[in-house]
Parts: C-alpha cells; structure tokens; sequence
C-alpha cells in the first residue's frame, strides 16, 4: 500500500537530519589492528560465499578458508595486496550484458570495502536514490514514482513526467572523479589520519584503477560480443573510465558517482520530484513548467552530466503526460495505471513453463511471484494456462 504523504514526509526528514551525521564502524579499533582486520573479513568472507558455494571459485578458498583469510588480511595489511583474474561473459536476460565475474578473494575485499564505507554513504545518499539500497529496490522506486505522479495532481490538477537515461553509464564512468569522491567520504567518515581511511583508500584505488578486461579470461566467443554495442563494452574504454559490471563494488561505486547530480538536481537545481534508478532517472512536474525545464534541460543539467564524462541517451528522453503510463524499472506507471513490462510478463511465463517441466527451481520462482505479486490477474490468467492451482 502507497505511504501517506506524511509518512513520505517523516522519512525525508530523518533522512535529511541524517546527512550531517557521521557514522562509525562499531568498535573499530583506533590504530592499526591485524587482528580486529582478519575478524572483519572472516565475517565479509561468510557473506560472500551466499549463493556462491556451488562454484568451483568459492570451493576451492573453503577448502583452507582460514588459512587463506589470514594472508589475505597481511596482504591488505602490509599494502601487498594484488587482484586476481576475473571471468568475462555475456548474458542474454533480461538484456545482452557483458559481466566480469571477480575471484572469489577478491569479492570478500569487496564486502569489506562496502562494509567500510557503506553506511556512511547510504546516509548521504538521497531518499529517492533507489538502486542496490536496503528497502530501497524497484518496488519502493515503483511506489515513489506513484507518490511523486499524484502529489504534483493534487497541487497542480496535472502532472508532467520526464524520463531520461544515460548512455553507457558504467562504461563512461571517470576514475579519477570516483576515486576522488570515495577518498573524500573516507576523511569525513574516519579522518584523514585513521588508519582504516589509509586503508579504505588503499582498497578503493586498487579496485577503481584496475583493468580487469587485461588480464580476464574469457567464458564463450567473442561472437557473443558482436551484439553488444561499443559503449557498453569495457574491452573498448580507454584505462582512464568505465567500471566492470558484476562486482558488489560497482554498485556502490556507480552511486557515489551520480551521488554529486543527485544533491545537484534536489539542492540547487531544487526540483522536487525527482528519483534516479543506477542510470535511469525521471522529473515529475508541473505542464506550466515544460518549457522552463527544457532550458534547464540544455544549460544545466546536460553540461553538468558532461563535466562528469556522461551523456544523455539521444533516443531514450520522454516526455509526457501522466495520464500515459511510463515504463520504470519493469512497470509502466501512470497516475492510475499499473501494469508490468511485456518483457516481465514474458521472463516469467517462460520461468514458470521450465518450472513446470522441473527445470526451474522452486525458489527462484517464488522470487518471481513476488516481483508480480501486485498483479493477481496477470498470475492467474499464467496458473490457469499450466493447469495449476493456486491459493490466494
């Protein structure tokens, strides 16, 4: 159920208050602890093995995990730390997608990194940011995007929606502005001097100035990157931009990087109904307000993207009236219509027909259920299809 608009309210403002607060690991020790170091990657060593202990990668580091998180917490510790090969391969859904696939060593680093600086980031983070955020996934952005529609009906009689998208995002990201960001995070979180900001930006320099498309093996051809365009390949960027997609870090990265347009769009540019998806962002506003936005369009926000090395995508800007559903992360939403994506509709009759024939396992399936579960027509109409029954 949509929150009032009070509610909606209550957690902007605890968000806001919450910007200037900075939080601190729990009992972090205050000088260099090897120690306290091989505690908290054996617990970021648990976390990256979910849904990871039927690789080969995973089965081979547990085989002497304590040994082998005992060195690696001296190579972190000594500065000796060095990444391994990653595994390069496309995926066909939803979309065509290059994936780096990390060593499993190297994704507990990545846990520790997130558990380092994360919380001091989610804190700073926007309350409508929505991508790879606790409580914040696509139905909550689905939900804000309903909420943002309805408020500018009830204070203008109409709404306006605008959706842009930017091109190739995490293969246009520039290094040395994200390293930049991370670096200054980490001085307000712990101080310049704490060991563990010397150490955050040790990690964070590693993994942000890595080229794993150098030393990755290939899984499949290379026919299967002729379908993939240029700018979002990262075997076609030059060292100096783009981050791998597939790593825990990249998601946090890719929001600390949009991070900046974020407080730029809400602060300065001060426009109200906004929210942002990784690289998709919509404007809710007012039909009065269409032209005033297009100039703002061409001498703010597009030269402000630019100056972070993105671009717009030229055939994905929409605007339109809300009475005409917009499609946002799987859903088209209008002031009173929702319905899923034929693409969504599609993935789940084709994973719940391999269900049917035992090719499909139960969980993911009930992780798809619960994608759709807002939409019980939609489910029984595909039950009914298969001869199954199901009880609402």
């Amino acid at each position: 159920m949509l929150k009032h608009k009070y509610q909606w309210a209550d957690e902007k403002r605890a968000k806001h208050l919450a910007y200037n607060k900075i939080p601190t690991i729990p009992e972090h020790p205050p000088v260099p602890d090897l120690e306290w170091l091989e505690d908290r990657l054996l617990e970021s060593y648990y976390e990256a093995r979910k849904n990871k202990r039927h690789t080969v990668d995973e089965q081979k580091f547990e085989e002497n995990y304590l040994r082998n998180i005992i060195d690696l917490a001296h190579d972190l510790y000594e500065g000796t730390y060095e990444i391994g090969r990653s595994i390069a391969f496309v995926v066909n859904k939803p979309v065509d997608r290059e994936i780096f696939a990390a060593e499993f060593r190297d994704r507990i680093v990545h846990h520790f990194l997130v558990f380092l600086i994360g919380k001091w980031w989610d804190n700073r983070f926007i309350t409508n940011s929505f991508s790879c955020r606790v409580g914040r996934g696509t139905d909550y952005a689905q939900r804000a995007l309903l909420h943002d529609i309805r408020s500018q009906i009830a204070e203008t009689g109409r709404a306006v929606i605008v959706k842009l998208d930017i091109q190739g995002y995490f293969m246009h990201i520039g290094k040395r502005i994200l390293y930049r960001r991370v670096a200054w995070g980490l001085e307000q979180e712990f101080g310049p001097d704490d060991w563990l900001c010397r150490l955050g930006k040790y990690i964070s320099r590693k993994i942000i100035y890595d080229c794993p498309q150098k030393h990755c093996a290939i899984k499949g051809t290379w026919e299967d990157w002729k379908k993939i365009p240029r700018d979002k390949s990262l075997f076609y960027q030059p060292d100096w931009r783009g981050l791998p997609i597939g790593n825990l870090s990249s998601q946090l990265f890719a929001n600390i990087y949009m991070d900046l347009f974020d407080r730029f769009v809400k602060y300065t540019l001060k426009l109200k109904h906004y929210g942002r998806y990784v690289d998709d962002f919509y404007f809710v506003i007012a039909p009065h307000e269409v032209n005033y936005f297009v100039k703002l369009l061409d001498c703010s926000i597009e030269p402000f993207l630019t100056g972070m090395g993105l671009t717009l995508h030229p055939k994905k800007r929409y605007i339109q009236d809300s009475r005409h559903a917009v499609l946002f992360v799987g859903q088209y939403i209008s002031a009173d219509f929702q319905q899923p994506s034929p693409r969504n509709r599609r993935n789940f009759n084709e994973n719940f027909a391999k269900f049917v024939k035992d090719q499909y396992s139960e969980h993911a399936l009930s992780s798809s259920i619960g994608n759709l579960k807002k939409y019980p027509k939609f489910l029984r109409r595909t039950f009914r299809h298969y001869g199954q029954v199901y009880q609402w």
